[in-house]
C-alpha cells in the first residue's frame, strides 16, 4: 500500500472516511448476484411512467395466513407482513424488513438499508420461527422465537432477539446483489374488434378488450403470442391453456392495459406447465378499483379457490392477489415496479417462467456407407452454447456409439435426427442428416487377351469398369508376373 500524507486534519479524517466506506462495501456485496429467475415475489423500483402504490407504498406485501413456497422474495425498499406468514425460502430487501408475529422463514434474511438510515432496519415479532442466517446493514430487533442461522450486523449496530444457533457476528453483512429489473417489452399493436365477452378459443394474435362476466372459459389455443387491450373480467371464469402437445414454446401475453380477472380458474391441457406462461401489463391502474393495481384478481370460495399459473411483470403498477374472503393461489411468479400486495389466504408456488431462444442444430453433411467404409462418422453442431446433442435412427438406421455427442458412429443407412436442447432443457431445434449405403459389386473387364513372344517380351493389359470410383487391382497366378502398374 502507498503511504498517503495529508498535512489538514480535517482532510485526514475524510480520507479515511472514504476508505473505510469503500471497503465495507466492497465486503458487504461480495455474494453472487441474483437473477430475476431467482424470484417468486419481486418489487423494483419502476420510475418511468408509474403509478405510486396504496400503503405502505413501494414493497412485497403478506397479510396473514400467506404462504410462499420456494423461490426468494426481493424488494428493493420493504418487505412486510402484517400477521403470521409461512415462507419456504428467502427474503432478500435493498432496504428494511418489517415483519409481524408467528412468521417462519426458512432460507436467509438479508437487507442492505442501501439508503443508509438510521433505527431499526430487521424488525420482527414474537414466535419467529428463521431456519437460515441473517446479514442485516444496521440494528436487528426480534421479539422472539427461534433463529437458527447466524446473524451478522456491522460494527457500532446492535442485535436483539433469541440467541442465534449459529452466533451473534459484528461485522460485515453477506449482502447480494440485486439484479436488473425484467426488460419492458414493446408490444405489438392490439386489434380493434368486438370485445370476447363469451366462451370462446382463440389462436395466437391481437385482440381488443376481454370482458367474461361469468361462468364462462377462454381457451387460448398453442404457445405464441397474445395481444389484448385489457381484460376485465367479472364473476367466476376460466382460462385454458391448450399446449397441443408441444414440448417447447410458450403462452406470452401482452396487455396494454390493466387486467383484473375477477374470481379466475386456469387449466392447462394436452402437456405443459406453468414455467411456459408469461404475462406482462402495461397497466397502470388507473381504471382499476382502487386506482394502483395493474394486475388483480380474488379470493374464490369453492373448488379450492382462485388460481392463476404463470408469472406475471406488471412494470408500472401494483399487483394485488386475494381480495375477499376465500383463498387464492399462483403457480409461477409476481413481479411488479412498485408492489405486490398477497392478502389473507392467498398463496403462491414458485415455478419460474423458463425463457430461452430455439437454439441453432446442424446434422452436417450426409453420408455413404460402402465397401472401403463399413461405418460413417456424423458431424453435428450448433452455434448455440451449452447445448446437449441427441440422435435418434430411424428408417433403418442404427447408432453404433456416440448417440448423446455431436458425432455419432453409425453402420446403418437410414435418417438420423439429432436434437440440440438448451440448457434450461425447454428450448430445442432438430436437423436430419441421411445415410446411404452403396455396395453393390463393381463390374471388372480385364480386356483383350495377349500373348507375349520372343519378340514381344511384355504385354501391356487394359482393364475397365463401369463402376465409378473403382480402384483396380492385379494378381499374377501360373507363372505370370506384373512388372508394373499392379
Amino acid at each position: 500500500m502507498k503511504n498517503i500524507y495529508v498535512h489538514n486534519p480535517k482532510l485526514l479524517r475524510f480520507v479515511i472516511l472514504i476508505l473505510v466506506m469503500v471497503q465495507i462495501t466492497s465486503i458487504a456485496y461480495s455474494q453472487s448476484i441474483l437473477q430475476m429467475s431467482d424470484f417468486v415475489l419481486y418489487n423494483g423500483n419502476s420510475t418511468t411512467g408509474i403509478t405510486t402504490p396504496a400503503s405502505p407504498g413501494r414493497c412485497v406485501l403478506l397479510s396473514s395466513s400467506t404462504s410462499v413456497s420456494g423461490g426468494a422474495i426481493g424488494s428493493s425498499t420493504l418487505v412486510t407482513s402484517t400477521g403470521g406468514s409461512n415462507i419456504d425460502g428467502s427474503i432478500y430487501s435493498e432496504g428494511k424488513v418489517l415483519l409481524s408475529n408467528s412468521n417462519v422463514v426458512t432460507g436467509k434474511i438479508t437487507a442492505a438499508n442501501v439508503a443508509a438510515v438510521t433505527g431499526t432496519i430487521l424488525s420482527v415479532g414474537s414466535s419467529a420461527n428463521f431456519g437460515g442466517n441473517i446479514d442485516v446493514n444496521g440494528n436487528i430487533v426480534i421479539g422472539g422465537g427461534t433463529v437458527s442461522g447466524k446473524v451478522t450486523h456491522p460494527s457500532g449496530t446492535t442485535y436483539n432477539g433469541p440467541t442465534p444457533g449459529g452466533g451473534n457476528v459484528t461485522g460485515p453483512p453477506t449482502l447480494p446483489v440485486f439484479p436488473s429489473a425484467p426488460t419492458i417489452t414493446v408490444f405489438p399493436a392490439y386489434a380493434n374488434t368486438a370485445d370476447i365477452t363469451s366462451s370462446q378459443t382463440i389462436s395466437p394474435g391481437a385482440y381488443s378488450n376481454v370482458k367474461l362476466q361469468g361462468n364462462k372459459t377462454l381457451t387460448l389455443n398453442g404457445p405464441g403470442i397474445y395481444v389484448f387491450n385489457s381484460i376485465l373480467n367479472s364473476g367466476n371464469n376460466t382460462f385454458t391453456f391448450n399446449f397441443q402437445n408441444s414440448v417447447s414454446g410458450a403462452f406470452y401475453i401482452y396487455v396494454h392495459n390493466n387486467v383484473e380477472l375477477g374470481k379466475i380458474g386456469v387449466t392447462l391441457s394436452n402437456g405443459g406447465n406453468a414455467n411456459r406462461i408469461f404475462l406482462e401489463t402495461h397497466g397502470n391502474g388507473s381504471t382499476s378499483s382502487n386506482g394502483t393495481y395493474a394486475f388483480s384478481f380474488a379470493n374464490g370460495s369453492s373448488g379450492g379457490g382462485s388460481k392463476w399459473m404463470g408469472t406475471v411483470w406488471a412494470p408500472y403498477a401494483a399487483i394485488y392477489i386475494g381480495s375477499g374472503t376465500g383463498n387464492s393461489s399462483v403457480t409461477g411468479a409476481l413481479w411488479s415496479g412498485t408492489q405486490v400486495n398477497m392478502n389473507s389466504g392467498a398463496s403462491i408456488v414458485y415455478v419460474p417462467f423458463i425463457s430461452c431462444s430455439t437454439p441453432n442444430a446442424n446434422a452436417g453433411a450426409d453420408k455413404e456407407i460402402n465397401c472401403q467404409n463399413n461405418t460413417v462418422v456424423l458431424n453435428g453442431s450448433s452455434t448455440t452454447s451449452n447445448v446437449t446433442y441427441s440422435w435418434v435412427a430411424s428408417n433403418g438406421g442404427n447408432i453404433v456409439s456416440g448417440g448423446n455427442t455431436s458425432t455419432p458412429t453409425v453402420d446403418q443407412a437410414g435418417t438420423y435426427t439429432l436434437t440440440v436442447t438448451t440448457s434450461t432443457g425447454s428450448c430445442t431445434a432438430t436437423d436430419v442428416a441421411i445415410v446411404t449405403k452403396n455396395i453393390a459389386a463393381a463390374d471388372a473387364d480385364a480386356g483383350s487377351d495377349n500373348v507375349v513372344t520372343c519378340y514381344y517380351i511384355s504385354a501391356t493389359l487394359s482393364g475397365t469398369s463401369s463402376t465409378s470410383n473403382a480402384i483396380y487391382n492385379w494378381v499374377a497366378s501360373n507363372n505370370g508376373h506384373i512388372v508394373s502398374g499392379a
